[in-house]
């Protein structure tokens, strides 16, 4: 194990927490939920960060909080089960009806709000490989290592993400 002073960590974590709470972000679509999972990674970090080689803290810090935003957003539909159970019928309805439709969120929206909210709604495992492609610009290799996943497979699913997202920004007005 190496000794790592308190500055070090403090620059690593300089470095990286925006890489974290933009991957967290992308992926949850809330704010506050991404903030509580990039101070859960960082907390976790500081716990790991001296056993682990620089050139591995990124895909490190990637995987930790693609499976921490995970198990939020896993956490968030049991919550939403929970209450949905609770209601009748006709409040779930009314609740339904009161959501705002695409074309009024698209309007509402910037077109960075628009596209963040199309990367949320990617099913897995094509959101990750987006986030982290696109959005965080990580070579193939990277992600692959990251998702733990052959470099083809990372191709796959990031040329099927895109596919996704433009079909719902051709939705939205937008494409």
């Amino acid at each position: 194990m190496r000794s790592r002073d308190l500055r070090n960590f403090d620059e690593v974590v300089a470095d990286h927490k925006d890489m974290v709470y933009s991957f967290a972000y992308y992926y949850l679509g809330n704010r506050q939920e991404a903030e509580d999972v990039t101070q859960d990674v960082l907390v976790r970090f500081w716990r790991h960060w001296q056993s682990l080689e620089a050139e591995v803290m990124p895909r490190w810090l990637n995987r930790v909080t693609r499976n921490r935003s995970f198990d939020v957003l896993r956490s968030r539909t049991r919550r939403v089960r929970v209450m949905v159970d609770e209601v009748d019928e006709t409040a779930a309805e009314r609740v339904e009806a009161t959501e705002p439709g695409p074309e009024s969120s698209a309007a509402a929206a910037s077109l960075q709000e628009v596209i963040r909210k199309a990367v949320a709604r990617l099913p897995e495992p094509y959101r990750s490989a987006v986030i982290l492609r696109e959005i965080q610009e990580h070579s193939y290799a990277d992600v692959a290592q990251t998702l733990e996943i052959p470099v083809n497979t990372v191709k796959t699913h990031v040329h099927r993400g895109r596919r996704m997202l433009r079909a719902a920004l051709a939705e939205s007005g937008h494409g």
